[in-house]
């Protein structure tokens, strides 16, 4: 293992490992988060450090703790540049549009902080999107042979309502 990469979810840890493969050691701060624990060490030691930006007490604190020649990726910049589909909301991983854009806008910036690993990160990101695609011809081809009437989603969870809109089901 070369680099040290830490994200804020176990989602985008996931995500970095498909496109990055076995160079990188990606760790998430997920649970430490969650219980409040100390993230200082792994803040300091990581090589590259990737959050949401939706939560800027902790954006501000690892600003202060990482060390100076540590990049700091924000996820919701990445999916903002990498698609012009306006604001980027914390349920983005229930967005087949707004989780492609990541993964897009992570492999160009995982090339040009990783230099040495450009022809992996671009196969492991080609296959990815390849396997995206497939799944995402399989669930719209199984949602569009519902009957517009019976496409509806009943949920209390608010990430919900991203998938739904995103696949014109209606929602409530």
């Amino acid at each position: 293992v070369s680099y040290q990469v830490l994200t804020e979810n176990k989602m985008v840890q996931e995500l970095v490992n498909e496109l990055a493969g076995p160079e990188i050691a990606v760790k998430s701060i997920q649970d430490e988060i969650l219980s409040n624990q100390a993230i200082d060490e792994k803040v300091k030691y990581a090589d590259l450090i990737i959050l949401d930006g939706f939560n800027s007490n902790l954006l501000t604190q690892v600003r202060e703790i990482k060390n100076k020649n540590t990049e700091l990726f924000i996820v919701r910049d990445l999916i903002s540049r990498s698609s012009k589909q306006g604001k980027v909301e914390n349920y983005y991983w229930m967005s087949m549009k707004k989780w492609t854009a990541l993964a897009y806008g992570l492999q160009l910036n995982l090339k040009r902080e990783f230099p040495s690993l450009r022809s992996e990160i671009n196969y492991r990101y080609k296959t990815y999107i390849k396997d995206i695609q497939t799944i995402m011809g399989d669930i719209s081809k199984r949602i569009e042979s519902i009957a517009s009437e019976k496409k509806v989603i009943a949920s209390y969870h608010p990430s919900i309502k991203v998938f739904a809109d995103e696949f014109n089901i209606r929602y409530v």
